[in-house]
């Protein structure tokens, strides 16, 4: 804009700029108004659908996300009492695995699952399992293996590859204890 010329506004014009014929500034000032018209037009059609649009967001009611706050539930003590009596006698992981195999975590379903017998199985297996795993072995057994015998020298006399054996024996695959 700063190079242009302004010719009504005689501060801009430099002292050497060739007058501007008058017929070519009225064909201007034509072009000028008729893209203003237009503008205007397309202004107040814009303002219009702006004004449409906010009279259809007034019609709708806005939906309100204002969550509630959630109250303390109330606990019945008698509940508390009766959880407890059935998830007595179990540990922390035998409670967790009732929890998952409750149907809910409604008090009704936890206290269900106790009573469940796969559910009492499955843990009484566990504990089965644990119990297996404490035992500590007799001396003399190997996991897996048969129980040591000794040989004395009775015995090599009477069968001298009784010794062989019982070492091949110690080390069939089915035998072997990992060492």
């Amino acid at each position: 804009m700063e190079n242009e010329l302004d010719l009504d506004n005689p501060i801009n014009v430099p002292e050497d700029a060739p007058a501007a014929p008058q017929e070519d500034l009225t064909e201007k000032l034509k072009e000028l108004e008729t893209k203003v018209k237009d503008f205007e037009e397309k202004n107040k059609q814009l303002f219009e659908r702006a004004k449409k649009a906010e009279e259809k967001i007034k019609e709708f009611k806005p939906v309100e996300t204002k969550e509630e706050p959630k109250a303390p539930s109330q606990i019945d003590p008698r509940d508390i009492v009766r959880l407890t009596k059935a998830l007595q006698g179990f540990n922390d992981e035998e409670v967790s695995f009732i929890y998952r195999n409750a149907k809910s975590q409604n008090l009704d379903d936890i206290v269900e699952a106790t009573k469940d017998p796969w559910v009492s199985s499955a843990i009484e297996s566990q504990r089965q399992k644990v119990e297996q795993e404490k035992k500590v072995p007799e001396p003399g057994v190997v996991p897996g293996g048969l129980p040591k015998k000794e040989l004395t020298v009775e015995d090599l006399m009477k069968d001298p590859d009784a010794h062989k054996r019982a070492f091949e024996k110690l080390f069939e695959p089915n035998q072997a204890s990992g060492i």
